[in-house]
């Protein structure tokens, strides 16, 4: 459960300071906003938004003109977004050119020509270099093994292109790097860019019409800031004589806090969190409860507008994580060692080392239901052999696979599926809650729809049997649930789906998007959504029956391998073998080795099921602040 807060706002002679914060420590409960912080952080937000301004209406009044001419339809920060957008193109194009202007000069000298020639001749290992060489030296050195081409020279140098195929080149000549492009390719960029930066300056131009409209916004948020500093300002004169504090504190205590400050000369304003403040969380629950939250916490604390999840969760954690290990004697082993942990451990780990004892407790539980002992059936009857005691799996061991009519059957993967159908229904209900509690009871319609929709299509899919689904089919124990499914007609559950379709349709045409003409395509997102969410998720509930049915399967095949070192052609156990204590050591690691890995499972699946089946449905949101109070620590 989430505590309701009250926000108090104090002020005080900055002399009573000192002794004030030591009795509201001493106090314990109320947790101290930082408003400078905001503050600071909020001035220069608006310093940003002054600066941005300025730079634009100094930009646009250099490329405005005395035409007339009609301004854009927008408001003065689109406006400046706009410039800033032509801004960073104008910047872009003209790196650009300049690139480009230097890449011209680099080839000028040259001329035209197609650097895919020159790659070409390149592959053939004939190379074709350009150097720059003292006029003296090019004329007096011997070209013997080199194909030269002058292209140009001047009073001081030679600029040629020399054909070769490895051969060193003298000393003198330096050679130049030309840019992988011919000169008629960057004489077509740069008129491009050209053309691009008149176009941005006729963009500025139409901007540079909403002038006005933007000098205004700059003086609004310049005197802002001027007030915002003066603010600042008298706040900071004021610290010698002043002293101010805001935080938040649960509501129950108002009355003790309130006998508190009659101690003190003080200002004081109380009152109920107003909707959009960060309000800080404070988690209360029940002994049992509490040993779940750090679960919430691995993913968040809830908003303080939202129902806390961990009284809903808990229990059916609990009983999923004892589903997946399965087993009796794995339960048990769990339960001593998590017992043991608590009385020995640190005291800090304590609720984890509780939560574990749950853990075991509701594997033993779950492990009876299951029908399973290291492996080996607990209770016998039909269907069932070789176990412990010979009946009893019809009144203890409802969930316990049997051999039926037409092969075995599993009827804890019914049962996984109904209790992810029922979670899932119930997450809807704590929808509708948490939209009630955020103030939005007219979306309520909407999980509502969900709910109706998921009840009729399991009616009629129990008759229609889709893609061979077979949910006529469903058993728990001996009980037939998709047979009593078949008791209820086919065109309750059409009616019932189809009318909670058009609630969605409802609700996404009355509280969907700001545009009409859009609503329709929400409704249609929001049956996309159910269709292949919550169905998925109910039938993602697999995962519990897979994970025991897979531990109790791995714990029978260590169980088989480890009496095979002892058991005769006859099929007879001898004990009494020397070839025991390879079936002890086989058993021990066997169990520890599958133990260890359903525990793991154990914890990791319920989590996923808990986060993003059950999150998600009930459209948890997090984030949430938690209380810290001013307090003394012992």
């Amino acid at each position: 459960m989430i505590v309701s807060m009250k926000k108090i706002s104090v002020l005080l002679y900055h002399r009573e300071k000192e002794q004030f914060l030591k009795a509201l420590q001493e106090q314990g409960v109320v947790h101290i906003v930082e408003n400078r912080v905001r503050e600071v952080a909020s001035l220069a937000e608006v310093t940003n938004r002054v600066r941005r301004a300025e730079v634009t209406v100094r930009e646009l009044k250099a490329v405005a003109t005395d035409a007339a001419a009609e301004a854009p339809q927008m408001d003065a920060p689109a406006i400046i977004a706009a410039f800033e957008e032509l801004d960073a193109r104008r910047t872009k194009v003209e790196s650009t050119l300049q690139s480009c202007s230097k890449d011209e000069a680099a080839l000028a000298p040259w001329g035209e020509f197609n650097p895919s020639t020159l790659d070409a001749l390149a592959q053939v290992g004939v190379m074709v270099r350009f150097f720059r060489m003292p006029v003296y030296f090019f004329t007096n050195w011997k070209w013997e093994d080199v194909v030269v081409s002058e292209i140009r020279r001047d009073d001081t140098s030679v600029y040629f292109a020399a054909v070769t195929t490895g051969q060193k080149m003298p000393s003198s000549a330096e050679e130049i790097r030309l840019p992988h492009r011919s000169l008629s390719m960057i004489v077509a960029e740069m008129d491009a860019c050209r053309k691009e930066l008149d176009d941005i300056g006729a963009a500025m131009r139409v901007l540079a019409n909403s002038l006005p409209a933007v000098e205004s916004y700059r003086r609004a948020e310049a005197d802002r800031l001027q007030l915002m500093t003066a603010q600042l300002d008298l706040e900071k004169a004021a610290d010698g004589r002043l002293f101010a504090l805001t935080g938040w504190f649960p509501a129950d205590r108002e009355a003790a806090i309130r006998r508190f400050l009659d101690g003190f000369t003080a200002v004081v304003d109380i009152r109920d969190p107003a909707p959009g403040e960060d309000v800080p969380v404070l988690v209360k629950n029940n002994a049992f409860n509490r040993m779940f939250e750090p679960i919430t916490r691995l993913y968040s604390l809830p908003a303080y507008n939202e129902l806390d999840p961990t009284p809903f969760f808990a229990p059916a954690f609990a009983f999923f994580s004892g589903l997946c290990l399965g087993d009796v004697a794995y339960g048990m082993i769990l339960l001593a060692l998590a017992f043991l942990l608590y009385r020995k451990g640190p005291v800090s780990a304590r609720p984890l080392f509780a939560l574990a004892m749950i853990l075991g407790a509701m594997t033993i539980f779950s492990g009876i239901l299951l029908n399973g002992f290291f492996g080996l059936p607990i209770f016998g009857g039909e269907g069932i052999k070789d176990a412990i005691f010979p009946t009893g799996a019809d009144m203890f061991a409802p969930l316990a696979a049997y051999e039926g009519d037409k092969g075995t059957v599993y009827p804890a993967m019914s049962f996984a599926l109904v209790v992810g159908f029922l979670q899932m229904l119930f997450a809807m209900v704590l929808q509708i809650a948490n939209r009630i509690r955020r103030g939005e009871a007219g979306t309520a319609i909407l999980p509502f729809s969900w709910m109706m929709m998921f009840v009729g299509v399991v009616i009629w899919a129990a008759h229609a049997n889709w893609y061979d689904l077979r949910v006529h089919e469903l058993t728990v124990s001996r009980l037939q649930l998709g047979q009593m499914l078949l008791e209820i007609p086919q065109v309750v559950g059409q009616t019932i789906c189809l009318s909670g379709i058009g609630l969605m349709f409802i609700a996404g045409m009355v509280h969907g998007t700001a545009n009409v003409f859009l609503r329709p395509l929400v409704f249609l997102w929001d049956f996309y959504n159910f269709a292949t969410g919550n169905i998925g998720y109910m039938i993602s509930y697999i995962r519990l029956f897979a994970l025991g049915l897979t531990g109790g399967l791995l714990a029978m095949t260590f169980n088989n391998l480890a009496l095979g070192f002892i058991t005769s052609d006859a099929g007879v156990v001898n004990w009494a073998s020397p070839m025991v204590v390879f079936t002890i050591l086989l058993l021990i690691v066997g169990h520890a080795l599958n133990f260890a890995l359903a525990f793991v499972g154990a914890f990791v699946h319920p989590l996923r099921l808990t986060f993003v089946e059950f999150y998600q449905t009930l459209q948890f949101s997090g984030g949430g602040n938690e209380y810290r109070p001013l307090r003394r620590h012992e």
